[in-house]
C-alpha cells in the first residue's frame, strides 16, 4: 500500500483531549484522520485499511471482533473494531462514503466527524465563532492550517483529572492545588498558524491569542 498517498490530496488531522471511550477517564485522546484520495484509488485503499482492522481484530479474537456495516440511507460503510469485555463498545472506527474516509480512535469524536460528513448533525469547527477569533486576519484559504484550541484541550483533561483526586479533608488541598495548576495551563487561549508558497518561499504566519489572566 502506498500509504504516502492518502495525503496526497486534501486531509486533516485531528486529536480531541476526550478519551477513546466516555465512560473511561484519563485515557488515551481521541484521534482522528480524514482524506479524500483520488476517486479511482477507493477501492484498493478502502480494502487496505478493511484488511488492516480485520488484522488486528485477528491478533486476539478473544478480546477484539471486527464487522462491516452499510448504511444505505447515508451511503456510508463502517468497519469497526470492538472490544468484547466492554460490551463490544468500538474503539478504532472507519467510514468511507464516495471518496471520503474517516479513520477514528474515539467513540465521540468518530460520531461527531460521522454526523458533519453525512450533513446529518453538527457544526463545522471552521464556521464557529471561536476558530474564526483564533485566526483573524489570517488567511483560513491557505494550503495548509492549524488550530489549536489550547483553552478547551486544558479544559477536557481537568475534567477527567479533578474528579479522580477524592475529596475528603486530607486531599482537599491537593484538589484546590491541582485546579489553580489548571488555570495556569490556560493562559495560551488559541493557537492558529498557516502555511502558504511565495515563489519558491514557504511562508508560515502564526497568531498565539492569550487569555485575561496572561495580560494581567
Amino acid at each position: 500500500v502506498d500509504w504516502a498517498a492518502l495525503t496526497r490530496q486534501e486531509s486533516v488531522f485531528a486529536m480531541d483531549m476526550r478519551p477513546i471511550l466516555p465512560w473511561i477517564p484519563g485515557v488515551m485522546p481521541s484521534a482522528l484522520m480524514a482524506f479524500s484520495p483520488d476517486p479511482g484509488r477507493v477501492p484498493e485503499l478502502e480494502k487496505a485499511l478493511q484488511g488492516l482492522m480485520a488484522t488486528i481484530a485477528a491478533i486476539a479474537p478473544e478480546v477484539l471482533s471486527f464487522e462491516k456495516l452499510s448504511r444505505d440511507d447515508t451511503g456510508s460503510t463502517l468497519y469497526n473494531l470492538r472490544i468484547r469485555p466492554w460490551n463490544d463498545l468500538p474503539v478504532l472506527q472507519l467510514a468511507v462514503r464516495g471518496s471520503e474516509f474517516l479513520f477514528v480512535l474515539g467513540e465521540s469524536l468518530f460520531h461527531d466527524a460521522l454526523g458533519l460528513l453525512e450533513g446529518t448533525s453538527g457544526t463545522s469547527l471552521i464556521d464557529t465563532e471561536r476558530y474564526a477569533m483564533a485566526f483573524g486576519e489570517l488567511s483560513r484559504a491557505a494550503p495548509q492550517t492549524t488550530f489549536v484550541d489550547a483553552a478547551k484541550a486544558v479544559d477536557d483533561v481537568r475534567a477527567q483529572i479533578l474528579p479522580l483526586i477524592g475529596d475528603d479533608y486530607n486531599n482537599r488541598t491537593e484538589r484546590e492545588v491541582a485546579a489553580e495548576l489548571f488555570d495556569l495551563c490556560r493562559v495560551v487561549d488559541t493557537v492558529a498558524h498557516t502555511t502558504h508558497a511565495e515563489g519558491f518561499t514557504v511562508v508560515g504566519e502564526e497568531w498565539i491569542r492569550f487569555n485575561e489572566r496572561a495580560v494581567e
